[in-house]
């Protein structure tokens, strides 16, 4: 079992299949602690991912030919 949050009411629920429409939910979450603060867990996830990476060099040469134009 799953909860989820609901961007439109916040309201939290323990389902296997979520009650609220895809555009306005959040989760899966573990524990209803999880879903009652989806925006923070959001947050901490989005910071994490747009963490730069030591080894990310994807775009390297094409930031350094725009910075250097």
């Amino acid at each position: 079992m799953a909860f989820w949050f609901s961007v439109a009411t916040g309201e939290v629920v323990e389902s296997d299949s979520p009650a609220f429409p895809a555009a306005e939910r959040m989760g899966p979450y573990a524990t209803r602690l999880e879903a009652e603060n989806a925006f923070l867990v959001s947050e901490a996830r989005n910071a994490l991912a747009d963490a730069p990476d030591a080894d990310d060099d994807y775009d390297a040469a094409e930031r350094e030919w725009k910075e250097n134009w």
